[in-house]
């Protein structure tokens, strides 16, 4: 299946031989989709709804609210397993959705600049967000999205995506330590080489403010 969103409208076409099996009118402005498997395709709006169109068994699809944020979902990713959808909204607030029961995870993981990419690792453990020159990782669970680390990497070129190896022999690959992205020197396109070295770290992400009232108060300094 194939999901086609324009302004206000998703359509979706079966890529086998072109047919569009669905058309919805959404009422408001869209910028995200993904499918979690072939019968569900999740729909992020300006206005914080997250829907989901849903086929059933004779084949006809429906469309529903899910879940309704206060902010606009900028990003939509399933996991490789479909047991979670990571969503990030304008303010960088990336949250992950629990599919199976309809909950949002308790943890969350705010990214100190605009996302430009959001993808799962191979194995569904890892997910990896790229900023303008940076692409951080956290780890994914029922309990939500925590932070790991994060590595700076090279502008890739525009409309690019990171790509994994072979994950079914290369466990750096399934685990999202080693990544590729295209980019662009002395007038060539090649594959850059990126690689997370699995070491712990410490670091704080945020509003400079608002982090230094919150550990004012932790630290006894107020």
């Amino acid at each position: 299946m194939l999901g086609i969103l324009s302004g206000n409208q998703v359509q979706i076409m079966d890529a086998n031989d072109g047919s569009v099996v669905a058309i919805f009118d959404l009422a408001e402005q869209h910028q995200s989709i993904a499918f979690a498997d072939s019968g569900r395709l999740f729909i992020g709006s300006e206005s914080g709804n997250l829907r989901v169109a849903s086929r059933d068994n004779t084949n006809n699809w429906s469309l529903q609210i899910l879940w309704q944020g206060g902010s606009a979902i900028r990003w939509l990713a399933a996991s490789p397993q479909s047991r979670y959808l990571v969503f990030v909204n304008q303010d960088n607030l990336a949250q992950q959705f629990i599919l199976e029961e309809g909950r949002l995870g308790e943890y969350s993981v705010r990214l100190p600049g605009t996302v430009e990419e959001v993808t799962f690792s191979p194995n569904g453990s890892r997910v990896l967000f790229r900023t303008s020159r940076w692409i951080h990782r956290a780890s994914s669970a029922a309990s939500g999205l925590r932070w790991q680390d994060a590595m700076f990497a090279p502008r890739p070129v525009p409309g690019s995506r990171m790509v994994f190896g072979n994950s079914s022999n290369d466990s750096p690959a399934a685990l999202g330590n080693r990544i590729f992205i295209p980019v662009s020197g002395d007038g060539f396109v090649h594959l850059a080489e990126l690689g997370f070295d699995g070491s712990p770290g410490v670091a704080l992400f945020g509003n400079k403010d608002e982090l230094l009232t919150e550990w004012q108060l932790r630290l006894g300094m107020n």
